[in-house]
């Protein structure tokens, strides 16, 4: 039995399917900002998106319809049209389907995040070989962060965070040096995220903790996912405000006394040099 497996955030209009006519694919919507045309069939899709991408295993085409409420007849064409266009595949383990990474190659090719990590990644790589740590970029998305480059450090052992990895803005250190460093519109904007599950009391700690981060210029912080380890972080800045988040994710190694304290300084000399190459040339 499969079950429909949702993330945070993910909200299905009632279980039964629905049906669409005519009429409402091109009757016009108002809002306040003026009438708008439905798109029903651009709807199915990104539902289909949004529910694979959330998911923790392949879902067959009956999980897909329960989830989302909708009829196998609904959803059949437009689940092989985005077979076929490579942004669902069918899992090799069974019958289901599962988001490919076709759209994280997507938005890897906008021009500023393609300006980022080419910024970066000289500067992250002389990183990790000085301090022997890995480190890694991490740039908003909606509520998310999500890393798009990495660096591993040298040697047989090392901690790094894969490519493609996404996390709550709230959730991560990332994120929380990220909301530091944003003006005050932006951070109302990016609190419409905030975790439903967390009280009034965690958002005002949140809060607080940002305003202590940008005033001590990075983020220290152990991790709240794997013991041992320690997250450094500081911000690349364009405009004012940060772009990216480098991310450090320390270690110590009992074999190597170079590796005993925390490049702090390091981390904060590497964002800061990444920041200078994304200033304007004239």
């Amino acid at each position: 039995m499969q079950l429909c497996i949702r993330a945070p955030g993910w909200h299905v209009v009632g279980m039964a399917p629905r049906k669409t006519t005519d009429d409402a694919q091109t009757r016009p919507s108002t809002d306040k900002d003026g009438p708008r045309y439905r798109a029903p069939a651009l709807a199915k899709g990104l539902e289909i998106l949004e529910l694979l991408a959330g998911t923790t295993e392949a879902l067959t085409l009956s999980a897909i319809s329960e989830c989302l409420g909708r009829s196998r007849n609904e959803i059949f064409r437009m689940v092989q049209e985005l077979e076929d266009k490579g942004y669902i595949s069918k899992s090799l383990e069974n019958e289901g389907y599962e988001i490919t990474n076709r759209l994280f190659r997507l938005g890897m090719e906008q021009p500023r995040v393609v300006s980022v990590t080419e910024a970066a990644l000289p500067i992250m790589r002389k990183y990790a070989e000085t301090t022997l740590q890995s480190c890694h970029l991490a740039i908003p998305s909606g509520g998310d962060i999500v890393v798009v480059a990495r660096m591993e450090a040298p040697g047989p052992v090392s901690f790094s965070v894969r490519v493609s990895h996404r996390q709550s803005i709230f959730l991560s250190t990332s994120g929380r040096l990220l909301f530091a460093f944003q003006t005050d519109e932006v951070r109302a904007d990016w609190l419409k995220f905030f975790p439903r599950s967390r009280t009034k009391a965690d958002k005002a700690a949140f809060l607080v903790d940002a305003d202590t981060i940008r005033k001590r210029g990075h983020l220290t912080s152990e991790s709240s996912f794997i013991r041992g380890v320690t997250d450094l972080a500081a911000p690349i800045i364009r405009g004012g405000s940060a772009v990216a988040s480098l991310t450090s994710p320390c270690i110590v190694r009992i074999d190597d006394e170079r590796v005993t304290t925390l490049p702090t300084d390091e981390i904060v000399a590497a964002a800061s040099a990444i920041s200078e190459k994304l200033l304007p040339t004239d």
